[in-house]
């Protein structure tokens, strides 16, 4: 959910850009439930500073739109066979991956087995939960009555501006 602590920033102009970076690098903790985007945020125009966002995938239709704009199969959901373990929850099938990933939508927490690389290269999985975050924060946003731009900067990053209040 977007929202500002302590209230929202003054308007210029009676307009607010919220701009987020969403990092192409992530950090799959051992754990393999919790994913990290460093992410810039900054208000009006100037960086205001560097936070760490804590993702947590819970939003089928962010799933859905992810799979979608990187050309993936539907996300199905089913019990999945990973090589060691069954897992129930929704099978999103990456790109030469031996076995799909799995979200589990109530606890956040996303299980997948790619044996270190052998069995599926990180890169997919940190791609698609790079675009999986762009689309929940664009979801959410717009759930708000706000509009969004999106722009795919050089280092892979995705620049996403939120206009937050009034229209130009």
């Amino acid at each position: 959910m977007i929202s500002f602590s302590g209230g929202m920033p003054s308007p210029k102009n009676g307009l607010i850009y919220l701009v987020l970076i969403v990092a192409r690098i992530s950090t799959v903790h051992q754990d393999k439930r919790t994913v990290f985007f460093r992410s810039h945020i900054s208000i009006g125009g100037s960086v205001s500073h560097i936070v760490m966002i804590q993702t947590e995938v819970r939003d089928l239709e962010a799933i859905r739109q992810a799979t979608r704009r990187l050309q993936l199969p539907e996300p199905t959901f089913d019990e999945v066979q990973l090589f060691s373990e069954r897992k129930t929850g929704w099978a999103i099938q990456l790109r030469d991956w031996r076995y799909p990933v799995v979200a589990n939508l109530e606890s956040g927490r996303v299980d997948f087995d790619n044996y270190g690389g052998r069995w599926g290269k990180q890169q997919e999985l940190d791609q698609f939960l790079q675009r999986y975050a762009v689309e929940a924060a664009v979801i959410q946003a717009r759930k708000q009555g706000h509009s969004t731009t999106e722009q795919t900067l050089a280092d892979g990053s995705i620049k996403l501006l939120i206009q937050v209040g009034g229209v130009s």
